[in-house]
């Protein structure tokens, strides 16, 4: 029979590492948030699989264009090749003037901003190009002001570009109170302003 005391040490071993687990895990949110503005603005949140864990409406336009779509749970590939292609079809671009089309990703990891970027530029180029659309893409592009305002407060460009959707959006917080925020509080201020 094993003593209390190893028991305990047991016990205690079984706690520390549950715990340390949690906090690594929460440290190293692997959320990304990925931007798709033509007007409809589009915005998936994905998980570490990039999987589509929840698609928000950014304007009204956006709300419209998303009614009958069911995006949740498909990969980012599958899900921008579906708004792509429904986006081409769409009364939302023109067939005679060039459709200016941004795409941003926010996420802690700069490499991973890039590849998500690329993956969706790639999918919207080859669904505009098929039905001969003419397009300007500018992609992970923060305007200036933004990263005068991102150095200003001591932040990433990244989160500086979710600040100004929420604020975009009509957050009550100013800047500075949403610097202080992690990116997580950030996402949940424009998905209460967007409900």
């Amino acid at each position: 029979m094993k003593s209390k005391k190893t028991v305990s040490i047991i016990v205690g071993l079984i706690l520390f590492f549950l715990v340390s687990g949690i906090v690594i895990y929460l440290i190293n949110d692997d959320t990304a948030y990925v931007f798709v503005e033509v007007n409809p603005n589009i915005q998936f949140v994905l998980n570490r699989k990039n999987k589509v864990v929840e698609v928000n409406a950014l304007n009204e336009e956006a709300k419209d264009f998303l009614k009958d779509t069911k995006l949740k749970s498909k990969t980012l590939e599958k899900a921008s090749q579906e708004v792509s292609s429904k986006l081409a079809k769409s009364d939302y671009v023109s067939l005679n003037t060039k459709n200016i089309i941004m795409i941003n990703t926010v996420s802690s990891k700069e490499k991973r901003n890039k590849k998500l970027n690329s993956t969706v530029e790639k999918i919207i180029k080859k669904e505009f190009d098929q039905e001969d659309l003419s397009y300007d893409l500018i992609v992970g592009a923060t305007t200036e002001l933004i990263k005068e305002r991102a150095e200003k407060l001591n932040i990433a460009p990244g989160k500086m570009f979710l600040i100004h959707k929420a604020i975009n959006l009509g957050s009550k917080q100013s800047e500075k109170e949403l610097a202080v925020k992690s990116i997580k509080d950030i996402q949940k201020e424009i998905k209460n302003l967007i409900d």
